[in-house]
């Protein structure tokens, strides 16, 4: 079924004017004096035949400047022919017309500064020309791809000042989620044109996923996506951050893989490695256009606590917001280590340089996150074990019955405790005071076959300090012993790695601290273990585990974050200040609803945010670190090709320019305009009009023949 409605429908009041023709014909009409004339009867007879002519005449001029005037406000009206059931929409009359959703994509890649302008500048400028060209009560909506929330509205001008109030974020959101709901919206609408509008670059960001994407957004809804960025864009970035190495602990050194990007134009550039604020490494990159790079930057961690800091290029580019990446640190205090030996007077002689160089294989000042200190097993009764983290037995032979009390009382307070097995530990370590402290009853000597040496095997992979061993990377094949000591584990200790059937090679007691129980030597008496590399991870994890020492890696959250702060609760309320990058004062935190915590939700641009800690008794202070996603950072387009297989609808073309005009109405929705029908019409019925009013009456104005 067709039916009309009309783009301007108060317009059709204009139509009233018709009326004036006939009001002026009756108000202008000369009336004939009437003069009684006897033998006038058959001149009355022409005259008759002759006034019904006339009359004729002057009824059809009127009525086509009547209809002329009719049709000059149709036109104005604008009136359309629609196809299709009259329901809702042809109730609604002619202000129900068209309904479009404007979608601007606000992440981070519309930032990129090309000239004067940013390519969301240029994204709402056109959003702004199509708001001004569409018609009078069309609805309109206005999402962000950050913020995928609207409502239609036949307000144009709100549209308008919502569109112009928008900037671009830093986040990153792709454009499927705003798409989605801009097509539920329209839905809701029953209008016979339902257009999504999406202004965005086309970059990888804005379609992520679109090789598993399958859209549907219906046949009644068309999809017009504008193209607002430039094809030979150029960008650097810092995009990848990742801690390699040695675990976050003072006397450390703090790793980092750094990966750099040049995207769409050759990088010739300097990079600049920052801790708390200073420059600790600088580069100079030279890479081609496409290409990437890793940068391998080391500081040493000589403070215990919090530390920040960041990579960035000194000198920025288009695209600023991905220039540098942050990161913070918590740097745990070294670990204080206790080494129970026979001899501590020795050196290179003694059994424990091997374990001891594993430690701190570095031999430089200030490295070495383990401080290790030697005693006899004599002097262990008599020394305060409180400030140490761990205790190492190895080659302690001398170990007697007090010193082994000392040592229960040690783990039932919770420390940690690391015995090797040796030639002369067979006696000592199997007294009831040892067995009290061992997670496993010491056997005797197991000797391998010359040809095949005793070699490490896993038996629980999931335990939390096998998983520790087996991410620093330490080649566990490596090692070889010709002989060992048979082990048989107590009820509570669990085996964590074995040299064969029936032959513990590392059992594990977890009942008040944490013990270790190592069936071999830490030296080459009975095997090369202690002189390959291995040796070392092997022993950094096995320590740090016993001391409870979980040394944190480096932490950042993403743009958009809501960050949760914690921190100690005490009879003292404590206030919190964060201070953003781009702020001039810190902000004082509201007391949140769950005592020790806050949630900071403004987490809206990249850098370091600083946080303070006020409280009656003490303050001290934290932070987070806020990056980019990295694919942002890659500006190369998507084929529209394929997003237009990952999309269906009525329409989903891509156009340099949005628009509302006239040729798309016709082709939307089934939708067809009168007006330049009307306007054919009307300049035929004007060229008519002129034709028969120079006939009729130039023909009644036309002099008489001479001689008359």
């Amino acid at each position: 079924m067709w039916r009309i409605s009309f783009t301007h429908l108060g317009a059709l009041w204009l139509g009233a004017a018709a009326v004036l023709p006939l009001i002026i014909h009756f108000l202008w009409r000369q009336r004939p004096k009437v003069i009684r004339f006897p033998a006038v009867r058959f001149i009355r007879l022409s005259q008759r035949k002759s006034f019904r002519r006339t009359r004729f005449k002057h009824l059809l001029l009127l009525l086509l400047r009547m209809a002329l005037i009719t049709l000059v406000a149709a036109l104005i009206a604008r009136p359309s022919l629609h196809k299709g059931p009259r329901g809702a929409a042809g109730a609604a009359g002619a202000d129900r017309m068209a309904a479009a959703v404007l979608i601007l994509d606000d992440s981070l890649s519309m930032a990129y500064r090309a000239g004067d302008a940013t390519w969301f500048d240029a994204a709402r400028n056109r959003a702004l020309e199509l708001v001004a060209g569409l018609p009078e009560g069309a609805a309109a909506a206005v999402l962000t791809t950050s913020h995928p929330q609207g409502k239609l509205t036949r307000q144009l001008d709100s549209v308008a000042n919502r569109v112009a109030g928008l900037r671009a974020t830093a986040r990153s959101n792709s454009c499927w989620r705003a798409i989605e709901t801009a097509a539920e919206i329209l839905r809701q609408e029953a209008a016979p044109r339902r257009d999504v509008f999406l202004f965005t670059d086309m970059t990888q960001s804005a379609w992520v996923g679109h090789e598993r994407r399958r859209l549907q957004l219906g046949p009644e809804i068309n999809l017009y996506v504008v193209d607002c960025a430039a094809d030979d864009a150029a960008n650097a970035a810092v995009y990848e951050m990742r801690q390699t190495g040695e675990p976050t602990i003072v006397g450390g050194m703090l790793s980092l893989q750094v990966r750099v990007l040049a995207s769409g134009a050759p990088l010739k550039r300097t990079v600049q490695f920052e801790l708390d604020g200073k420059a600790v490494d600088r580069r100079r990159l030279d890479l081609e256009a496409g290409s990437e790079t890793a940068l391998r930057l080391r500081a040493l961690l000589s403070e215990s606590g919090h530390h920040w800091g960041r990579v960035a290029f000194l000198n920025p580019d288009g695209l600023p917001q991905d220039d540098a990446r942050t990161f913070t640190v918590e740097v745990a205090p070294e670990v204080s280590v206790l080494c129970v030996e026979d001899e501590p007077e020795l050196t290179l002689e003694s059994a424990s340089y091997f374990f001891r160089l594993a430690l701190n294989p570095w031999g430089e000042e200030g490295r070495g996150i383990f401080r290790v200190e030697r005693v006899s097993p004599a002097g262990l009764a008599d020394l305060p074990l409180s400030p140490f983290d761990a205790v190492a037995l190895v080659a302690a032979a001398g170990m007697n019955e007090a010193a082994w009390r000392r040592l229960d009382a040690y783990v039932a307070g919770g420390g940690g405790v690391l015995a090797f097995l040796g030639p002369g530990t067979a006696d000592t370590y199997r007294s009831a005071a040892a067995r009290a402290v061992l997670p496993a009853q010491v056997g005797a000597a197991m000797v391998a076959p010359p040809e095949s040496p005793f070699g490490l095997r896993i038996v629980r992979p999931g335990h939390p300090l096998v998983r520790a061993i087996m991410d620093s990377r330490a080649t566990l094949a490596q090692a070889r012993y010709r002989q060992c000591r048979r082990l048989t584990p107590a009820p509570d200790a669990v085996e964590l790695m074995s040299f064969g059937p029936d032959l513990p090679a590392l059992v594990l007691s977890e009942v008040g601290g944490k013990v270790a129980l190592f069936a071999g030597t830490a030296d080459e008496r009975w095997g090369e273990f202690a002189k390959t590399e291995p040796f070392t991870p092997f022993c950094h994890e096995l320590l740090l585990y016993l001391a409870g020492r979980s040394a944190g890696g480096i932490r950042s959250v993403p743009v958009g974050a809501h960050v949760p702060i914690t921190f100690e609760t005490s009879r003292w309320p404590t206030i919190v200040y964060v201070t953003s990058p781009d702020a001039k004062g810190p902000e004082r935190l509201l007391p949140g609803t769950t005592p020790g915590r806050h949630t900071y939700r403004r987490a809206d641009a990249p850098g370091y945010y600083r946080v303070d800690f006020e409280r009656q008794d003490k303050e001290w202070r934290g932070g987070f670190a806020v990056n980019t996603v990295s694919v942002e950072s890659r500006l190369e387009k998507v084929p529209f090709e394929k997003v237009q297989a990952s999309v269906r609808a009525g329409k989903v073309e891509l156009v340099a320019e949005a628009s509302f005009g006239e040729g798309e109405i016709e082709q939307a929705g089934g939708a067809r305009e009168l007006t330049p029908y009307l306007a054919l019409l009307a300049l035929a019925f004007l060229v008519a009009e002129c034709f028969l009013a120079n006939r009729f009456y130039g023909a009644g104005r036309a002099s008489p023949p001479k001689g008359e």
